[in-house]
């Protein structure tokens, strides 16, 4: 995305239109949106995913947030390495856990990653952390740094179960 449309999406978001969401169907879709970018930065994608995990959700904001935190992770990949998409459920959420192989956030930036216009990245807009934790937000869940050492950086990215079922879709 460019500055403006970035800007505009967190300026202006959207209200969620909420439909029953496969989070494995997503997941699928965000990794193969990805994987050419990965390519050229020679890191692997790799999707690891429960049985279909169902959440109420807006399926193009969804994606919107999930392509940040993957792209995001590729840029910070060592070359060589796999980037991982891991969606999981347990204590009635779902968890989409999104890890790379880099060097660790440091301390001073840490409390900053989600502050608008805060990028580390040359040609960087500042937005994609920002977006991604308010849509997670408007969700119902949210977006956190999970891990944060010297071998791996993991964001983990939460929702709720669909209308409070049992997650997996029946």
């Amino acid at each position: 995305m460019n500055l403006s449309t970035d800007f505009l999406s967190y300026a202006n978001p959207r209200v969620p239109k909420m439909v029953p969401t496969s989070i494995t169907d997503t997941i699928g879709y965000v990794s193969d949106a990805c994987r050419a970018h990965a390519s050229g930065k020679n890191v692997s994608l790799e999707v690891i995913s429960e049985p279909p995990l169902l959440t109420d959700a807006d399926p193009g904001q969804l994606q919107q947030a999930l392509i940040n935190l993957v792209l995001n992770a590729i840029d910070a990949a060592l070359p060589g390495s796999t980037v991982d998409i891991r969606a999981s459920a347990s204590d009635q959420r779902i968890t989409v856990d999104t890890g790379n192989t880099g060097a660790p956030i440091p301390e001073t930036e840490q409390t900053l990653i989600f502050e608008p216009f805060f990028t580390t990245k040359p040609k960087g807009t500042g937005l994609g952390l920002s977006i991604a934790r308010n849509i997670a937000r408007a969700h119902g869940g949210d977006l956190v740094l999970a891990t944060n050492s010297s071998d791996r950086v993991r964001f983990s990215f939460s929702l709720p179960y669909s209308n409070g079922r049992t997650g997996v879709r029946n």
